[in-house]
Protein backbone atom coordinates (compact mmCIF):
# COMPACT_ATOMS: atom_id res chain seq x y z
CA UNK A 1 0.00 0.00 0.00
CA UNK A 2 0.96 3.62 -0.94
CA UNK A 3 2.43 4.66 2.77
CA UNK A 4 0.81 8.30 2.72
CA UNK A 5 -2.80 6.68 2.00
CA UNK A 6 -2.83 4.58 4.93
CA UNK A 7 -1.28 8.05 6.64
CA UNK A 8 -3.80 10.42 5.31
CA UNK A 9 -6.64 7.61 6.98
CA UNK A 10 -5.04 7.93 10.11
CA UNK A 11 -4.57 11.14 10.46
CA UNK A 12 -8.40 12.03 9.39
CA UNK A 13 -10.37 9.87 10.90
CA UNK A 14 -10.10 10.81 14.27
CA UNK A 15 -9.88 14.57 13.19
CA UNK A 16 -12.42 14.98 11.09
CA UNK A 17 -15.57 17.03 12.54
CA UNK A 18 -18.76 15.44 13.77
CA UNK A 19 -21.39 18.55 12.89
CA UNK A 20 -23.27 16.68 10.36
CA UNK A 21 -26.73 16.54 10.23
CA UNK A 22 -27.00 13.00 11.70
CA UNK A 23 -24.73 14.00 13.91
CA UNK A 24 -22.12 11.27 13.25
CA UNK A 25 -21.06 9.62 10.21
CA UNK A 26 -20.15 5.93 9.26
CA UNK A 27 -17.22 5.47 7.97
CA UNK A 28 -15.50 2.12 6.77
CA UNK A 29 -12.11 2.36 5.15
CA UNK A 30 -11.09 -0.95 2.55
CA UNK A 31 -7.73 -1.63 1.67
CA UNK A 32 -7.75 -3.80 -1.98
CA UNK A 33 -11.18 -4.98 -0.42
CA UNK A 34 -13.27 -6.02 -3.83
CA UNK A 35 -15.64 -8.01 -2.83
CA UNK A 36 -15.99 -5.04 -0.19
CA UNK A 37 -16.43 -2.45 -2.73
CA UNK A 38 -18.53 -4.47 -4.93
CA UNK A 39 -21.20 -4.59 -1.88
CA UNK A 40 -21.14 -1.68 -0.61
CA UNK A 41 -21.41 -0.25 -4.47
CA UNK A 42 -25.15 -1.83 -5.06
CA UNK A 43 -26.39 -0.42 -2.03
CA UNK A 44 -28.03 2.83 -1.92
CA UNK A 45 -27.38 3.93 1.60
CA UNK A 46 -23.57 3.91 0.98
CA UNK A 47 -21.59 6.30 -0.62
CA UNK A 48 -18.71 4.66 -2.58
CA UNK A 49 -15.25 6.67 -2.62
CA UNK A 50 -12.15 5.67 -4.24
CA UNK A 51 -9.52 8.40 -3.94
CA UNK A 52 -6.51 8.55 -5.94
CA UNK A 53 -4.43 10.54 -3.42
CA UNK A 54 -4.16 10.95 0.07
CA UNK A 55 -5.39 14.29 -0.01
CA UNK A 56 -8.31 13.27 -1.45
CA UNK A 57 -8.59 10.45 1.13
CA UNK A 58 -9.03 13.11 4.30
CA UNK A 59 -11.40 15.32 1.94
CA UNK A 60 -13.51 12.50 1.92
CA UNK A 61 -13.43 11.33 5.10
CA UNK A 62 -13.94 14.72 6.39
CA UNK A 63 -16.79 14.98 4.31
CA UNK A 64 -18.17 12.13 4.78
CA UNK A 65 -17.95 12.80 8.58
CA UNK A 66 -19.43 16.58 8.53
CA UNK A 67 -22.33 15.39 6.38
CA UNK A 68 -23.61 12.20 8.34
CA UNK A 69 -23.40 9.73 5.86
CA UNK A 70 -22.63 5.99 5.38
CA UNK A 71 -19.52 6.26 3.36
CA UNK A 72 -17.03 2.81 1.72
CA UNK A 73 -14.04 4.47 1.45
CA UNK A 74 -11.58 1.95 -0.94
CA UNK A 75 -8.02 2.20 -0.98
CA UNK A 76 -5.66 0.93 -3.77
CA UNK A 77 -1.84 0.36 -2.99
CA UNK A 78 -1.12 3.24 -5.52
CA UNK A 79 -1.41 6.68 -5.98
CA UNK A 80 -1.56 9.51 -8.19
CA UNK A 81 1.19 11.46 -8.49
CA UNK A 82 -1.23 14.99 -7.59
CA UNK A 83 -5.04 15.38 -5.64
CA UNK A 84 -7.90 16.30 -7.90
CA UNK A 85 -10.34 18.82 -6.74
CA UNK A 86 -13.63 16.67 -6.65
CA UNK A 87 -15.19 15.19 -3.87
CA UNK A 88 -18.26 13.91 -5.75
CA UNK A 89 -19.28 13.83 -9.72
CA UNK A 90 -16.34 13.13 -12.26
CA UNK A 91 -13.99 15.42 -13.21
CA UNK A 92 -13.35 16.19 -17.09
CA UNK A 93 -9.40 16.00 -17.22
CA UNK A 94 -8.87 15.76 -20.79
CA UNK A 95 -11.02 16.37 -23.82
CA UNK A 96 -11.03 13.85 -26.79
CA UNK A 97 -13.64 13.08 -29.52
CA UNK A 98 -12.65 9.47 -30.21
CA UNK A 99 -13.74 7.93 -26.82
CA UNK A 100 -14.21 8.20 -22.91
CA UNK A 101 -12.29 6.94 -21.02
CA UNK A 102 -13.62 7.13 -16.88
CA UNK A 103 -10.73 6.32 -15.05
CA UNK A 104 -10.90 5.69 -10.76
CA UNK A 105 -8.94 6.79 -7.89
CA UNK A 106 -5.51 5.74 -8.34
CA UNK A 107 -5.65 4.83 -11.55
CA UNK A 108 -6.08 8.07 -13.00
CA UNK A 109 -1.85 8.48 -13.44
CA UNK A 110 -1.73 5.20 -15.76
CA UNK A 111 -4.36 6.30 -18.08
CA UNK A 112 -3.40 9.62 -18.88
CA UNK A 113 0.08 7.55 -19.60
CA UNK A 114 -1.63 5.05 -21.69
CA UNK A 115 -3.77 7.14 -23.64
CA UNK A 116 -0.99 9.96 -24.12
CA UNK A 117 -1.51 10.75 -27.94
CA UNK A 118 -4.79 9.67 -28.35
CA UNK A 119 -7.62 11.70 -29.18
CA UNK A 120 -9.88 10.34 -25.73
CA UNK A 121 -11.84 12.36 -23.05
CA UNK A 122 -10.68 11.00 -20.24
CA UNK A 123 -13.02 11.71 -16.71
CA UNK A 124 -11.61 11.30 -13.39
CA UNK A 125 -13.78 9.99 -10.86
CA UNK A 126 -13.24 10.11 -6.80
CA UNK A 127 -16.39 8.82 -5.99
CA UNK A 128 -18.61 6.28 -8.21
CA UNK A 129 -21.41 6.11 -5.85
CA UNK A 130 -23.51 7.97 -6.43
CA UNK A 131 -22.70 7.59 -10.21
CA UNK A 132 -22.56 10.60 -11.95
CA UNK A 133 -23.89 10.05 -15.09
CA UNK A 134 -24.93 13.92 -16.20
CA UNK A 135 -21.11 13.77 -16.11
CA UNK A 136 -20.50 10.58 -18.40
CA UNK A 137 -23.23 11.28 -20.56
CA UNK A 138 -22.44 14.96 -21.25
CA UNK A 139 -18.90 13.40 -22.28
CA UNK A 140 -20.13 10.80 -23.86
CA UNK A 141 -22.62 12.97 -26.35
CA UNK A 142 -19.36 15.48 -26.57
CA UNK A 143 -17.32 12.62 -28.31
CA UNK A 144 -17.50 11.66 -32.03
CA UNK A 145 -17.34 8.11 -30.76
CA UNK A 146 -19.28 7.01 -27.67
CA UNK A 147 -17.13 4.14 -26.91
CA UNK A 148 -16.57 3.82 -23.04
CA UNK A 149 -13.85 2.37 -21.20
CA UNK A 150 -14.40 2.24 -17.11
CA UNK A 151 -10.52 1.64 -15.60
CA UNK A 152 -11.11 1.09 -11.75
CA UNK A 153 -8.10 -0.49 -9.05
CA UNK A 154 -8.75 -3.73 -8.42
Amino acid sequence: MHPDMLQAVTETLPAAPVDGPAGHGTVLVGYRAVEELARFAIDPRWTVHVPGHPDEVRRVIRSAVGRGERAFVHLSGESNAEPHGLTEGFELVREGLDGVVLAVGATLDPVLRATAGLDLAVLYAATVRPFDEVALRTAVLAAADADVVLVEPG
